[in-house]
């Protein structure tokens, strides 16, 4: 029996990843939304989010080009598909997830929180995957109380507050985070840069060599905005 080549494993497990980012990357650049190329996802969309504005979020390579079907619908809605041409030819398709919007109409409402109360009361099970992500609005990868108190939260009036995070270069998990509050700010803990330099922190400033947040952070914010990953070469 040959030997294991543990190192041979995790190179190969490594360029099948790459080449999955790559997939999209070779469409298009994106800002803010994450795409879970494996699943076909589109996430990180937030409810009430027009057409135009939803297109804007991307900038098609060369010879690429994209659309997305609504149905007739005001906003972009969980299971709302975005289709990727090439020359004018369909290549791929990708299925928006828009978090809280759990009856697939683009907006967070009463009967968003009853769809997931009843799920949670097993009263009515959603089975679809998509709108199950759409229910996991805490992303803990799971339906939860937590849950449903965010989405009702939000149909009582809270708001929620999004910082974009501009990587430099780094590796970032997430290009956005959020928080849900009732009142004027809530608190973030900002998160960990992947960089082969030295991590320095976050800066408010895009041409800033300097920091005003260290990673892991808890800061206070009260409106949406706009980091930078700041990181020194070794």
């Amino acid at each position: 029996m040959k030997k294991f080549n543990k190192k041979l494993f995790f190179t190969l497990i490594f360029c099948l990843i790459l080449s999955k980012v790559n997939a999209t990357e070779e469409y298009f650049n994106i800002r803010r939304y994450n795409v879970n190329i494996e699943n076909k996802y589109l996430d990180l969309i937030d409810a009430n989010t027009t057409l135009s504005s939803y297109l804007q979020r991307f900038t098609p390579n060369s010879e690429y080009s994209i659309d997305a079907d609504l149905e007739g619908k005001q906003y972009v809605f969980t299971g709302s598909k975005l289709s990727i041409y090439k020359n004018g030819t369909f290549i791929d398709q990708l299925t928006n997830i828009v978090r809280g919007d759990i009856n697939g109409d683009g907006k967070i409402s009463s009967l968003d929180y009853v769809k997931i109360k009843n799920h949670i009361m097993e009263k009515n099970i959603i089975s679809d995957n998509i709108y199950l992500s759409a229910a996991d609005v805490d992303f803990d990868s799971k339906i939860s109380s937590k849950d449903y108190v965010r989405i009702r939260n939000i149909v009582m009036g809270a708001k929620k507050i999004t910082i974009e995070l501009n990587s430099n270069g780094a590796t970032l998990e997430n290009n956005s985070i959020s928080c849900i509050t009732s009142g004027k700010e809530c608190e973030i803990i900002l998160p960990e840069i992947i960089t082969d330099g030295i991590v320095i922190g976050w800066s408010s400033d895009p041409n800033s060599t300097t920091f005003d947040y260290k990673v892991n952070q808890k800061i206070k914010i009260s409106q949406d905005t706009t980091l930078y990953a700041i990181t020194k070469k070794t």
